[in-house]
């Protein structure tokens, strides 16, 4: 899923692309299909924020995908939820973080962040990623993906998140995380969302070799 976001408040008239992009890494490794999906990304460029799912080496991607100037952070395993950002727009306020949302059959599952700061317009970024539990769309799940936000944000911060969050809107977990967060892009399972208020366009893109958009 891609979605453009700008805003009069916070990132004035500025529009920022970000991406959220689950690579299915065991089946691109399975079938040596890392040229189409390194492709897959070049074309989306150029964007400013992107989070991956299923990425076990961020690195690699960034290196292989016409993303040099990207910096990026790994976060834990297992189901890792990189993100990475444009160094030439974006510098970093904080160190990226994570935490912990839910467990599912595949195990922990997590959510990662970082502050931000917009160059060209000052305006201060909150930037979160996160792939959801299979299965698990309660409230309590939502509870932590808004914890998450409400921690880390800081007065006057724009919220940015990407993911493949495992749960369609209108399920418990999102009408927690969307109480907070209204805006964005609907992937069906994978989302980009934003603050209401904020200017929003977007929306699935072809994914493959992935098996999401």
């Amino acid at each position: 899923a891609a979605g453009a976001a700008g805003a009069e408040s916070g990132l004035a008239s500025a529009t920022v692309l970000a991406v959220s992009y689950n690579l299915f890494w065991w089946n691109v490794a399975l079938t040596n299909r890392w040229a189409g999906l390194h492709d897959r990304i070049r074309m989306q460029l150029p964007f400013g924020l992107i989070g991956f799912q299923e990425c076990n080496d961020v690195w690699s991607v960034l290196r292989n995908s016409g993303m040099e100037g990207f910096e990026a952070y790994q976060g834990p395993s297992p189901n890792p939820c990189p993100m990475a950002w444009d160094a030439s727009l974006f510098t970093r306020l904080s160190s990226p973080g994570h935490k912990w949302v839910s467990h599912d059959r595949w195990g922990a599952r997590w959510m990662t962040f970082v502050r931000l700061r917009h160059i060209s317009t000052g305006a201060s970024v909150l930037f979160a990623n996160t792939h959801g539990p299979v299965g698990i769309c309660d409230d309590a799940l939502g509870q932590n993906w808004r914890e998450g936000i409400e921690t880390n944000r800081r007065p006057g911060d724009v919220v940015v998140m990407t993911g493949d969050f495992n749960c369609r809107a209108g399920t418990a977990a999102m009408r927690v995380l969307t109480a907070v967060l209204a805006g964005g892009v609907d992937g069906g399972i994978d989302h980009i969302l934003t603050e209401a208020g904020i200017a929003v366009s977007g929306g699935p893109q072809n994914g493959w070799p992935s098996d999401h958009p």
